[in-house]
């Protein structure tokens, strides 16, 4: 075998046992431009989680500015709660010793007032009708005076 022939032999043995590399050459290629895609893809995606994360930290603190003033706005609101329970016990004490003056004092007043009007109610009205003969009587005895007068008056 002459050099050109040896020659073209490696040259067909080289293709052939280059052909699996190239084989997986391609292939790698494929998945390198598949790999270059899916990193662009993550590329768009983490600019958009970045945005996304600039955005929540806004909002966070908003919030917590929000949950600040909250805070403060609870504090006043049970600083006025217990104000209003120490107005309310106080209300409830000034409410019972107005119940125990009703009770002691005035109850038995008014029980003392409601027993004296009945019998002085009664003998009003059992009275009435003498109040009334009593008119009589004094309109009558108006007249005789008067009457008696103007006698005694025409004998003088």
């Amino acid at each position: 075998m002459d050099n050109q022939e040896m020659l073209s032999a490696l040259s067909g043995l080289l293709d052939e046992k280059l052909e699996p590399i190239k084989s997986d050459i391609r292939e790698l290629k494929t998945d390198v431009a598949e790999l270059k895609s899916d990193v662009a893809e993550l590329k768009s995606d983490v600019a958009n989680l970045k945005s996304d994360v600039a955005e929540l930290k806004v909002n966070v603190e908003v919030l917590n500015t929000k949950v600040g003033t909250l805070t403060k706005d609870v504090g006043s609101l049970k600083s006025g709660v217990a104000q209003l329970n120490v107005r309310m016990t106080n209300a409830e004490i000034a409410i019972r010793d107005l119940r125990l003056v009703q009770e002691n004092r005035i109850l038995p007043l008014i029980n003392m007032l409601a027993e004296n009007y009945v019998p002085a109610s009664q003998r009003f009205i059992d009275r009435a009708d003498q109040i009334d003969d009593m008119q009589a009587d004094i309109h009558t005895m108006k007249r005789v005076i008067r009457e008696h007068s103007e006698k005694l008056q025409k004998l003088a």
